[in-house]
C-alpha cells in the first residue's frame, strides 16, 4: 500500500493586500459602514460596487492591506453585521 505525504501547509504572509467581494440586498447602503469600519481600523481600501441584473444584490469589492489574518478575519466579522448582508467570496 502506498503512503501519501501530508500536504505543505500553506503559510500566509503579512501584510498583505487582500480583495474580497460583500454581497448585500439592494435597499440597503452598507458602503458607508464598511468605510467606517476600516477607518475605525486606521486601514485605508478602494472599494467598488455592482448592482445585480436584476437590481436585488449589490456587490462590493474591497481591496485592503492587512497586517496580520486576525486583522483581516476581525474586518471580515464586523461587516458581515452589517444590515443586508447576504455573503463574502
Amino acid at each position: 500500500m502506498e503512503t501519501m505525504e501530508p500536504k505543505e501547509a500553506l503559510l500566509d504572509e503579512y501584510p498583505a493586500e487582500v480583495t474580497f467581494k460583500s454581497i448585500f440586498r439592494c435597499g440597503f447602503d452598507p458602503s458607508c459602514g464598511i468605510n467606517s469600519i476600516l477607518d475605525e481600523s486606521g486601514l485605508k481600501g478602494i472599494m467598488s460596487d455592482k448592482t445585480s441584473r436584476n437590481g436585488i444584490f449589490i456587490s462590493y469589492t474591497i481591496t485592503v492591506t492587512f497586517q496580520s489574518h486576525a486583522e483581516m478575519a476581525q474586518i471580515c466579522s464586523k461587516i458581515s453585521l452589517l444590515n443586508g448582508f447576504m455573503t463574502m467570496l
